[in-house]
């Protein structure tokens, strides 16, 4: 799938765990996310994971508020997020949406639950444009008018035209073998999965960070959050090291530096995780000098 990048994106590392329900879990972390609405295309993302999981209800509902919510973003922020939401449509499309095109009955429950969801749901590009210019606002009212007429017919069409309900069935079942192949390959049996233990990792260096009694000491009135900023991995391996953010309750947030040792099962399951706080310094990641340990390079730096 096309990539996404800054404005556009937030990370979501364990949607690629091999763990059905560590995915499903992530999806509606991702949806509970308040900053979520302020990203849509993640929608596109969250759409294909679902479908790759058999979720074909939930991954056309995601696929479509993508869509909808999108076509919101591009009338406040036109430019290059056009492109990256077309590549993104061309290449999620086809996956998601011959289910819905075979089943009238799952495409009126998902539009349903589509509208209810919008209108539950804050979306700062809706509010955006109504405080924008009086072309922005025309935009604005083509897109909704477009999401109320375009959207409501769909069951209706598909409900209609019995021919595309046939060829929507077989590219389903072409899509299910083609997913299934996938993931055979990418979660095979002794495999180590990769995503799935980096959710565990993070969540350990996080506790420990926070915890640490030169972490507790430094930040002033305490730690409000500690959040993972860079990771160090060797190639196909788990985190070795990793850069966090820590957000004291008063003054400027500064940065742990922790060495990570892990060991894995015979069944290439992690066992252990061992976290150890290497220092801690007010260089955020482009202050620093490139190929050089910031705990030696930064005179200022505070060891344990």
């Amino acid at each position: 799938m096309a990539s996404c990048r800054g404005r556009a994106s937030r990370p979501y590392p364990a949607l690629a765990s091999c763990d059905p329900a560590t995915v499903r879990a992530a999806i509606a972390s991702a949806m509970r996310d308040p900053a979520m609405p302020a990203y849509p295309v993640v929608l596109f993302q969250l759409a294909q994971t679902a479908r790759s999981l058999g979720d074909k209800e939930e991954a056309a509902f995601l696929y479509l508020a993508a869509r909808l919510r999108s076509a919101r973003q591009l009338v406040v922020e036109p430019g290059e997020i056009g492109a990256l939401m077309g590549a993104l449509q061309l290449s999620v499309a086809p996956l998601v949406m011959p289910a819905l095109g075979a089943d009238p009955a799952m495409a009126r429950r998902v539009v349903a639950r589509l509208l209810a969801w919008d209108k539950a749901t804050p979306d700062p590009f809706r509010e955006r444009a109504a405080h924008g210019t009086a072309d922005v606002k025309a935009q604005m009212a083509q897109v909704e008018a477009d999401i109320a007429t375009g959207t409501g017919r769909l069951a209706d069409q598909i409900a209609a035209d019995k021919a595309r309900q046939a060829e929507s069935a077989a590219a389903d079942a072409a899509v299910d073998r083609q997913l299934a192949q996938q993931t055979e390959r990418r979660c095979a049996a002794g495999a180590t999965d990769i995503a799935g233990e980096r959710t565990r990792i993070d969540a350990e260096v996080r506790r420990v960070v926070a915890d640490h009694a030169l972490v507790r000491k430094h930040a002033t009135g305490g730690v409000r959050s500690v959040s993972v900023a860079a990771t160090e991995v060797r190639a196909g391996a788990l985190p070795t090291r990793m850069s966090l953010t820590v957000t004291p309750v008063q003054g400027q947030p500064f940065y742990a530096e922790v060495l990570i040792e892990t060991t894995v099962t015979r069944e290439r399951r992690l066992d252990t995780i061992s976290a150890t706080l290497l220092c801690l310094t007010n260089q955020w990641l482009g202050q620093r000098q490139a190929g050089r340990d910031v705990c030696v390079s930064d005179p200022q730096a505070i060891l344990p």
